[in-house]
């Protein structure tokens, strides 16, 4: 082999693996490196913690039968619309690393994703370009908690055909850091965010609502039980946050 024939040959770089998303969790633990997919509907029976790097994509969704905690840095992606969420977790869910879910479109319940019990979130994470034919573009919990002062919730461009244009909490919101709703829209009620119970921020948390807007009632956000608002805490609304 001639030598320019060798620096072509290495120059060449190949494409990462794409493997299976795995089944099971056995070990109750799973260690995540490049990239997966989900190419038939999905059911994981065992309580995981994901650690890694890794990015997956979804051309079907994702039903967790127990609690899950995100560990590492992951990009879920979805492919097409589905009938369902793109995630189902019947337990509850912890993030601990920087994640994020992306254009996830559903035709019936949350657009991206419905925990049954709690989120809590611990560091970042950013759903995007998500939307519902149902309720809640982007995620549906029992209860959301962002743990700690340095842990940022996001959601950008999220959207749904009947109400409450972002988020649905079934129970309490609490948060000690940041919660931003950019681009949210709902064609019912609660532009971005409904909670059916008691809403807190502590000392030094933020939420911010930047261009959310509903067809009927409350263009930001509808909190049921009261909303308390600690020293140094902000609920900020820019943009036009208004209902149509």
């Amino acid at each position: 082999m001639s030598y320019q024939n060798v620096l072509l040959t290495s120059s060449v770089t190949a494409e990462p693996e794409v493997r299976p998303f795995p089944k099971n969790c056995h070990a109750k633990v799973v260690d995540l490196l490049g990239k997966y997919v989900v190419a038939s509907r999905l059911q994981v029976n065992e309580r995981c913690i994901y650690h890694g790097n890794a990015e997956i994509i979804l051309f079907a969704p994702i039903t967790f039968m127990q609690d899950v905690r995100l560990n590492g840095d992951f990009v879920i992606s979805a492919q097409k619309s589905f009938d369902d969420p793109c995630i189902h977790v019947l337990g509850s869910l912890e993030v601990r690393g920087t994640s994020s879910i992306q254009g996830c479109r559903s035709l019936k319940g949350p657009g991206a994703m419905d925990v049954e019990k709690h989120v809590g979130v611990s560091s970042n994470l950013t759903f995007k370009d998500c939307y519902t034919d149902g309720s809640a573009g982007a995620l549906r919990a029992r209860a959301l908690r962002v743990r700690k002062p340095t842990a940022v919730l996001s959601f950008q461009n999220v959207s749904s055909k009947q109400s409450i244009g972002a988020v649905h909490v079934l129970g309490s919101f609490e948060t000690r850091g940041t919660v931003l709703f950019d681009s949210i829209r709902s064609w019912g009620h609660s532009g971005a965010l409904l909670v059916e119970g008691k809403a807190e921020l502590e000392s030094g948390a933020r939420v911010h609502f930047s261009n959310c807007t509903a067809k009927r009632n409350s263009g930001a956000a509808t909190i049921t039980e009261g909303l308390m608002i600690s020293t140094e805490a902000l609920m900020t609304f820019e943009r036009g946050c208004f209902r149509d």
